[in-house]
Formats: C-alpha cells, sequence, structure tokens
C-alpha cells in the first residue's frame, strides 16, 4: 500500500483487543503493540513467538480490512472532488 493512502493510526477493537491483552504479560503486550505500528505503518511483517504468532492473523486481518476501507473512503472523495472541480470548471 502506498504511503499516502496509508490510514493516520490504526484501530484497537474492545472486543477483540482485551481478551487477546487477558492472556498476556506485559512484554509480550509491547511486544504486540509494537508490531502493530510498525505493520500498520510500514508494512513490516512482526517476527513473534508462538504465543502471539497465533494471534496475528487476527490482528492483521482487521488491519488490512481498516486500510482498505480508508483506501477506498480516499478514493471516494477524491472522485467528489474531481467531479465538483469539473463542474465548477465548466460553468465558468
Amino acid at each position: 500500500m502506498s504511503a499516502e493512502k496509508r490510514p493516520p493510526g490504526v484501530m484497537l477493537y474492545f472486543a477483540e483487543t482485551r481478551p487477546l491483552l487477558a492472556l498476556m504479560n506485559n512484554a509480550e503486550r509491547g511486544q504486540l503493540f509494537a508490531a502493530i505500528l510498525d505493520y500498520a505503518e510500514y508494512d513490516v511483517e512482526p517476527v513473534l513467538g508462538d504465543r502471539l504468532a497465533a494471534a496475528w492473523p487476527f490482528i492483521k486481518g482487521k488491519i488490512d480490512r481498516d486500510a482498505e476501507m480508508y483506501r477506498k473512503k480516499c478514493e471516494k472523495s477524491a472522485e467528489a472532488i474531481n467531479a465538483r472541480w469539473k463542474k465548477n470548471g465548466k460553468k465558468g
């Protein structure tokens, strides 16, 4: 995904995140949080231990889904802006 289409952040959903965090110690939580940020911002696939690696596909799926929704929203907004400019340009 190109840098200009990346969301400015990442969503952490209570229903999915809290149960995972409850199973982890603080070091694992920190590692997971860093992995989430690195993947969402830079597309860096994390190297995680067994316990975290088991949870990663679910987290990655949410990040990818949200990023795709953001990309589509940006495209739709750009199309609306271009249509407005074309419409206003034809009147003048």
